[in-house]
């Protein structure tokens, strides 16, 4: 218990690191590019996918559009049909590299629709950075 409670201050200080460190350009270009938005789809895979319920909670909350959240690998179950230009897709990566090729053709398929894609990914994952729209990058 003792090391989990280390590695989550750990985690907690990467992301506090990373919002502080990306904090200008989301106020100054990313806020107003968003905006205009009325719908937003959230993915993630295994672990991640907490993080993508809770961020599509908080942006349906303080922005009281609709947004919904699916485990990346249902995306062909439904949400698909959903994409298009006028749905930003933000996309959570995950560190196994199994999942990740999984999560790759998740957003390729998302490009494939036109869909507008914001991937938190992590240093190196080039793949999925260069399908990104927009990218947060985290450390490993």
């Amino acid at each position: 218990l003792e090391e989990a409670e280390e590695n989550l201050l750990v985690v907690a200080e990467i992301l506090e690191n990373a919002i502080d460190s990306y904090k200008n350009v989301i106020t100054q270009k990313l806020a107003p590019q968003y905006a205009p938005y009325k719908n937003a789809l959230f993915l993630g895979r295994h672990i991640t996918y907490p993080f993508a319920r809770e961020a599509s909670l908080k942006l349906k909350e303080i922005s009281y559009i609709f947004t919904d959240c699916y485990p990346a690998a249902e995306l062909k179950h439904g949400p698909l049909a959903l994409v298009d230009e006028h749905i930003p897709v933000f996309v959570f990566s995950v560190l196994d590299p199994v999942l990740y090729q999984k999560l790759v053709a998740n957003v390729q398929e998302v490009k494939a629709r036109k869909g507008h894609v914001v991937v938190f990914a992590f240093e190196g994952q080039q793949e999925l950075l260069e399908l990104a729209d927009t990218a947060f990058i985290l450390p490993q």
